[in-house]
């Protein structure tokens, strides 16, 4: 077995007691601290024997300090003549260590203990906390207002999913820990006025809630960039890590380089909102780069009004064809795609007659499936409120649905073997655009051209994309 190891050691900084009774019992398994880094503690190996720990709090002291102030290597004085002597020391926090029977404690005043932790709380574990509460309220903010104008937009990304929930647990996290930090300090205070005791705090009973919770927001992350399975999502991730890694060894060089403290903090704040910008701009840039058109195969192209269009074949699973005969016009078949998650999926086709055959019938379909019943009734009254969007996804090229407005009424859904149906009003004229309501699809199909819709027709609709349990969609090409 090695001779070191390292370890995290999942307590809030003002749990004395959990600290204090955790470092004991790695002493009785053989294992003794060695120093406290920004990530892990790390331990060497000694005989096993019971040793008592004392976390002392300095509220004078910096995590950029290069050396010990002087009030620090007064307190260790003052220690080691009462036979404690320093095992590490992390900014404001040091943990030392007696091996005597019965040691005298260093603190004795509770009001001062309680004050000192209250001091370093104000100046790092609070002001940290709500940073993490502040940023995380923030991009709940933005994901609320997201979901208010464009539901679909969040619904149908499994990474905004998995942010959103990083982003809630990070804030019930940070909620968790300045609650209960107040209501320990309340006590506290309240205990040392009463009969001069120091009421310990109990987060330790929350150590593995702690740790799980900050590995699920880890796996949240993680999932997020693995569910974008892109270059810029990768990027960023990398960029976060390696470069906050870099971040805390600089500043750990600069210290062993006895670079002054406040010179320290302002190259490590600096670098750090560099760091942010970089991220930032490295997520904007590749989102624009990959909302670029992509390249399509197209198998023809005509002239109409000198502009030059295009004509698609991809598979699309309802055609014109397949409810009239229609004469061969040069149809362009467009499949824009599906995209889904647990919570409901989106797919859009259309099949365009040539712009210079205006009259010739034309299709324009989007089906929205609800996965889970109690979103059913919400998306009906989006997809009524929004008329001509497109659920958040990327506007295809041809614009199938650009320029539709105007209010639903209620139509005949028997025909369409639909539980309801609408029909738009004031619409486009020659054009009918109807919103179908079935047990899980809800199907917004838009006819243009010369249409003479029978029930025959209708039921083809109906049976092709209402009625199927699960709707196949085609494979976008």
């Amino acid at each position: 077995m090695g001779e070191t190891k390292r370890s995290i050691v999942p307590f809030a900084f003002y749990d004395r007691s959990g600290i204090e009774a955790y470092l004991e019992r790695q002493a009785r398994a053989g294992w003794m601290l060695e120093k406290i880094g920004n990530l892990f503690w790390h331990f060497r190996r000694i005989e096993p024997k019971h040793i008592f720990f004392c976390v002392v709090y300095s509220a004078k002291a910096s995590v950029f300090d290069a050396e010990l102030s002087d009030a620090q290597k007064e307190l260790i004085d003052f220690c080691e003549h009462t036979g404690w002597k320093l095992a590490a020391s992390c900014g404001k926090m040091q943990i030392f260590w007696n091996a005597s029977a019965d040691p005298l404690p260093i603190e004795t005043d509770a009001a001062l203990s309680v004050s000192a932790i209250h001091s370093v709380a104000k100046k790092s574990y609070l002001l940290l906390t709500y940073l993490l509460a502040g940023v995380s309220l923030l991009n709940l903010i933005i994901m609320v207002s997201r979901f208010r104008f464009d539901p679909f937009s969040i619904l149908l990304r499994d990474s905004d999913l998995f942010m959103s929930a990083m982003w809630i647990m990070m804030f019930a996290h940070s909620l968790m820990d300045v609650i209960g930090y107040y209501r320990w300090h309340r006590r506290a205070k309240a205990a040392a006025a009463l009969d001069g005791s120091f009421l310990e705090s109990s987060t330790g009973r929350f150590r593995r809630l702690r740790s799980l919770s900050i590995l699920c927001m880890g796996v949240l992350l993680l999932c997020s960039v693995i569910s974008e399975l892109s270059y810029t999502s990768a990027a960023a991730l990398l960029l976060v890590l390696v470069g906050g890694v870099g971040v805390l060894g600089f500043s750990a060089w600069m210290k062993n380089r006895k670079v002054s403290a406040g010179k320290n903090r302002a190259v490590t704040v600096g670098l750090s909102i560099a760091l942010c910008y970089v991220v930032l701009a490295v997520v904007v840039f590749g989102t624009v780069l990959n909302r670029a058109p992509s390249e399509e195969v197209e198998t023809e192209t005509y002239i109409y009004e000198a502009e030059q269009y295009a004509i698609y074949h991809d598979t699309i699973p309802l055609r014109v064809e397949d409810m009239q005969a229609v004469d061969d016009c040069g149809y362009s078949y467009e499949n824009y795609g599906r995209q889904a998650t647990f919570l409901m999926a989106y797919a859009e086709a259309a099949q365009c007659p040539r712009r210079d055959a205006p009259l010739a019938p034309g299709l324009a379909y989007n089906v929205t499936t609800v996965k889970l019943p109690f979103l059913y009734d919400w998306c009906k009254r989006v997809l009524h409120r929004d008329v001509g969007s497109h659920s958040g996804l990327p506007r295809p090229d041809s614009g199938s649905w650009e320029g539709v407005t105007g209010e639903y009424a209620a139509a005949d859904p028997t025909p369409w073997g639909a539980q309801e149906a609408y029909l738009l009003q004031n619409g486009a004229e020659g054009e009918q655009c109807f919103l179908l309501c079935y047990e899980r699809n809800l199907v917004r199909i838009r006819f243009t051209g010369q249409w003479a819709l029978s029930p025959a027709q209708m039921r083809i609709v109906g049976e092709t994309l209402g009625q199927a349990e699960d709707l196949q969609w085609p494979e976008r090409q």
